[in-house]
């Protein structure tokens, strides 16, 4: 699910130093005669490992067959170069190629950068590459559908790997994704995650190591589940490296974070600040993760359901339940439903790729009061079961049905009916998980 902006997106683009270590000089012993014996200059730096013309020429025709295979939306030809042992990674990949079917690039390319200024070098050998890639591209529709379109670069990985040992097939280079450095937290009962970062953001991997368990604790609460799945977060420099690597049709030109089934929640190390910011960034973000949980069909969610319940559950750390009460009713009764800058329909709401950019926020806003309405009229087991019916396959009105008792349809009529009655600031607010 996307990250939100200004408030909804909550993103903060801090400049943060970039964290410097010195080397300590090394101790030299003292010359037991006279006359001392000059000491050897100091040994200079190990040079990085040049790239061999064979192994640079195969990386080179290796990442023209991907530029190939992405410009005619090749699914296969495209996984076939990239290493999918990392369970998340894979995932990621897999959703990031099933974009290319559904909206083919006007122009691709993929290469290796190689700038004097940019460093640092690449660093090649005959079966490991470090380098940093550029991915230049032009789409129909997205934030990428601009004159020259969207180029990125990151640190990337790859490693040259024999598939059968001693049989026939020859080894070759597969993308292992980006150069990551990793720490790893522990979670309340036990169970280890990771936080992958770049360098220059390793204060942050610390907030946010810090930030996670207490958000997991409160969601795995409210949800009334056990996750023991793995979980993997990673922490974004660039904007446009986060966007190109989610997908290439993209349509939000600002982008905080990601998250869907399988994958990595991801966000900007910029996103915001400080381990209690962390903390409820991470409530809304994993609150997405259990509520996967569910059920089997989590994509069968609403849009709105779907991150009305992850703002839900991150309520307890905002403390904005009386701000978002106020604001919802006051929208419903001036300028009203349906009219701009009051609220809309919910099927306004109920897809992100289609929903207008002008109206996503009340996904959030919107979404979060309705499902804070359904957890005061019907409890926290009344909520959840009409979850797990949602992310059962169920559709909304028959979900509502089931659960709840009565059709979608006069569940909604008897919402914004409250909106109305009820004075601004009182009576039914956003509940709590």
């Amino acid at each position: 699910m996307p990250v939100p902006s200004t408030h909804l997106r909550r993103v903060t683009l801090l400049h943060l130093a970039v964290l410097a270590g010195a080397l300590a000089p090394r101790a030299a012993n003292a010359q037991a005669t006279p006359p001392p014996a000059p000491l050897p200059p100091p040994a200079s730096p190990t040079p990085p490992t040049l790239p061999t013309s064979a192994a640079r020429a195969e990386l080179d025709a290796m990442l023209d067959d991907i530029t190939r295979a992405v410009r005619a939306a090749d699914k296969a030809a495209y996984l076939s170069h990239v290493d999918l042992s990392d369970p998340e990674f894979a995932i990621e990949q897999q959703h990031w190629v099933d974009d290319l079917g559904k909206h083919k690039p006007l122009e691709f390319s993929l290469a290796i950068l190689d700038d004097p200024d940019a460093p640092p070098p690449p660093v090649i050998t005959d079966s490991r590459a470090e380098v940093t890639l550029r991915m230049s591209y032009r789409m129909e529709i997205g934030h990428a559908a601009v004159p020259g379109g969207k180029n990125a670069s990151w640190p990337a990985l790859f490693i040259k790997e024999d598939p059968d040992g001693d049989g026939p097939r020859p080894a070759q280079w597969l993308y292992k994704g980006e150069r990551w450095q990793s720490i790893t937290g522990v979670l309340d009962d036990g169970a280890a995650f990771e936080v992958l970062y770049f360098p220059p953001s390793r204060g942050i991997a610390d907030e946010v190591r810090k930030a996670f368990p207490p958000a997991k604790a409160h969601a795995d609460e409210g949800f009334e589940i056990t996750s023991k799945h793995h979980i993997q977060i990673k922490l974004f420099d660039s904007m446009e490296h986060l966007k190109a690597t989610v997908y290439l049709s993209m349509p939000d030109e600002v982008l905080g974070g990601w998250n869907e089934p399988g994958e990595s929640i991801k966000f900007m190390s910029s996103y915001t600040k400080g381990v209690e910011h962390w903390t409820s960034a991470f409530a809304h973000e994993y609150g997405h993760v259990a509520t996967w949980e569910l059920g089997p069909k989590p994509k069968n969610l609403p849009w709105w359901v779907a991150e009305g319940v992850a703002e839900l559950c991150a309520e307890y750390f905002t403390h904005d339940r009386d701000r978002i009460d106020r604001m919802i009713r006051q929208m419903a009764q001036s300028p009203g439903f349906g009219k701009p800058g009051g609220l809309v329909e919910w099927d306004d709401i109920a897809d992100y790729d289609k929903a207008r950019a002008e109206v996503k926020h009340l996904a959030y806003f919107q979404g979060h009061h309705m499902v804070g309405y359904i957890s005061e009229r019907w409890g926290r087991k009344g909520r959840n079961a009409w979850l797990r019916a949602l992310t059962s396959g169920k559709m909304l009105d028959e979900a509502t049905r089931d659960t709840l008792a009565l059709p979608f349809a006069e569940l909604d009529k008897q919402w914004r009916e409250s909106l109305a009655s009820d004075p601004v600031g009182t009576s039914a607010k956003p509940g709590t998980p």
